[in-house]
């Protein structure tokens, strides 16, 4: 957990200083968007997470010295029971401490937005796992291979993201849900 929490401490620490060629562009995007404050409550979550666990995780199984091989795998998928039942938890949160909306659009869309964030932390957690085989197996070029896959494939999710606030129309409309 320490090696995971201390990707997002050292690319805080790094962006807070400056330094931004050390900052992982995910988080480069997720910083930068929170700063200039024109994002959704929803899209600044989802910056998080994506450069959390999409960039972040595989990186920090290598760092704690987790070996990722398949017997391990199986404590790696339980985890993702535990994040699918907090969705709900944080959701409410969100809603309660930043946008009242949130728990509008919760209940109109039934469990179809639970459904689809359990799918896209399992496919994100899946790819992390895959990535720290990769690493963890892999020689020189297949590390920076991956690293840079890691790179660009989460700062290509934290852009897409941030797609509807390149939009005004979007951008509104959104927005005016979230607020409720």
């Amino acid at each position: 957990m320490t090696a995971f929490a201390n990707r997002y401490r050292t690319a805080l620490a790094a962006y807070e200083r400056g330094e931004r060629d050390r900052v992982p562009r995910a988080w480069r995007l997720a910083f930068d968007a929170a700063l200039a404050g024109d994002t959704l409550v929803t899209q600044d979550a989802l910056l998080g997470i994506n450069a959390h666990v999409v960039h972040d995780l595989a990186l920090a199984l290598v760092d704690a010295g987790v070996d990722p091989k398949p017997a391990r795998r199986a404590d790696h998928d339980a985890v993702n029971a535990v994040l699918a039942e907090l969705v709900d938890v944080e959701q409410a949160l969100l809603a309660r401490r930043y946008a009242p909306g949130i728990a509008e659009m919760d209940a109109a869309g039934g469990r179809l937005d639970e459904r689809a964030a359990y799918l896209t932390l399992a496919e994100g957690r899946d790819w992390a796992w895959h990535c720290a085989v990769a690493l963890a197996d892999g020689g020189p070029l297949a590390r920076r291979t991956v690293r840079w896959l890691l790179e660009r494939v989460s700062a290509g999710a934290g852009r897409l993201v941030l797609a509807p606030s390149r939009h005004a129309v979007a951008r509104d409309r959104l927005g005016a849900l979230e607020r409720g």
